[in-house]
């Protein structure tokens, strides 16, 4: 059950990607675990090999104790209790057809998991054509911390594109979600994807002239192992709650 529009986002476009219908054995990285629902959609749905980095053991645990993740010993389904990108370091390049971020939490976003040394790594382990989604908390409005990773993304992949779930609402914080694509020979189509029930999706594609925005916004800045000020370039998106942090994502 796909609760979040990020999460839809990231079934449709998957579902672009690698159709059902796809029996080819395909190979996934997740950056975060929480509660395992993605990739448990992914093993019941497609022939799939997952690995999955969750640096706490304990959000394991609670998966398998309160939320079903024990009940079906996936054997495809590797789960390492390590920081991601250390783990993804040890391991072979060109491995996986598809990496999902999935360790921000609102403003809480780990920083070293942000930065051009990270998306290399990243890059390096996917097939040739490879795509790596991250799901991003922002405001578009002010969009720095969105504008400095499209940059930093735009540095290191051949192709990116930035969706949301409309209505857009440009002043509204949202959770974005960001496609690199390691290669473009291959045409990607994410204008008119669609749900579960094959149900068109409110799809928000931000332009071109949108990311160049967003990347005015935020200086240039391409995020790195010795600069990455997650906090600053994220400082409007709390000063607009008040200072709270409370989760207001639609």
């Amino acid at each position: 059950w796909l609760e979040y529009d990020y999460e839809r986002l990231y079934g449709a476009v998957v579902d672009r990607l690698w159709p059902v219908t796809d029996e080819t054995v395909r190979s996934a990285y997740f950056i975060g675990g929480g509660t395992y629902t993605f990739q448990r959609r992914l093993l019941s749905s497609r022939s799939a090999r997952i690995v999955t980095a969750e640096i706490d053991p304990a959000v394991t645990r609670a998966a398998e104790r309160a939320l079903g993740l024990g009940d079906t010993p996936w054997t495809s389904h590797v789960i390492v209790h390590e920081d991601a990108r250390t783990h993804l370091a040890t391991l072979d390049d060109g491995r996986f057809d598809l990496v999902f971020g999935d360790a921000f939490h609102d403003v809480g976003v780990p920083w070293h998991l942000t930065t051009r040394e990270c998306a290399e790594i990243i890059r390096d382990k996917l097939a040739a054509d490879g795509v790596y989604l991250l799901n991003v908390v922002d405001v578009f409005s002010s969009g720095r911390f969105l504008g400095a990773v499209v940059g930093t993304l735009e540095a290191v992949f051949a192709d990116v594109t930035v969706l949301s779930m409309g209505p857009r609402d440009d002043d509204q914080q949202e959770t974005f979600v960001v496609v690199a694509r390691r290669s473009v020979e291959s045409p990607l189509a994410l204008d008119d994807l669609v749900d579960d029930a094959g149900q068109p999706l409110p799809i928000v594609r931000y332009g071109a002239q949108d990311l160049a925005a967003l990347e005015r916004r935020a200086d240039g800045l391409v995020l790195r192992d010795d600069f990455a000020p997650v906090e600053a370039l994220l400082a409007p998106v709390v000063e607009a709650r008040g200072g709270h942090g409370e989760r207001a994502t639609r």
